[in-house]
């Protein structure tokens, strides 16, 4: 780098500071892998649109148990096609899981944003989780020496 002129900041190129297309590119598709991520989206979408108190505070209580997991959320489905017990995650939420597992989307929170007229409401408030890294990504990251030195801005 050189001498930057007065009053302008000086701009390091991507390989100065580390950060190639390729990295920039790994860190987006692990973030788009991460059903952990999404499922508790979705179950905070499910809680959102409950009348009951208590529904709403179990469906709150799953999410944050499947953003909490310390493993991807696809070790737990087992080969039958059914999930491993899970702390605080009761049948209805098990469902929602398993159809996002098996389809890649639950029929089940649509339906229930559509009946209770809240769609748009949630849809606005669906953003939030796309820059939010769980605990599985925060896991990985920091188990991969690259990707660490990069998000600590060592090159």
């Amino acid at each position: 780098m050189g001498k930057a002129w007065p009053g302008r900041r000086i701009r390091q190129t991507r390989r100065e500071r580390g950060t190639t297309r390729d990295n920039r590119s790994v860190i987006r598709r692990r973030a788009a892998q991460n059903l952990n991520s999404t499922i508790a989206g979705l179950l905070r979408d499910l809680a959102a649109v409950q009348t009951s108190k208590q529904q709403r505070w179990g469906y709150a209580r799953a999410a944050e148990a499947i953003a909490g997991l310390a493993t991807p959320i696809e070790s737990f489905l087992q080969p039958d096609g059914t999930l491993r017990k899970i702390p605080h995650i009761g049948p209805s939420s098990a469902r929602v899981i398993t159809e996002v597992l098996q389809t890649g989307a639950s029929p089940t929170v649509e339906q229930a944003l559509a009946a209770a007229g809240k769609a748009g409401e949630v849809e606005k408030n669906r953003g939030v989780p796309d820059t939010f890294l769980s605990r599985v990504d925060v896991l990985a990251a920091l188990k991969n020496r690259r990707l660490h030195a990069l998000l600590r801005g060592d090159n």
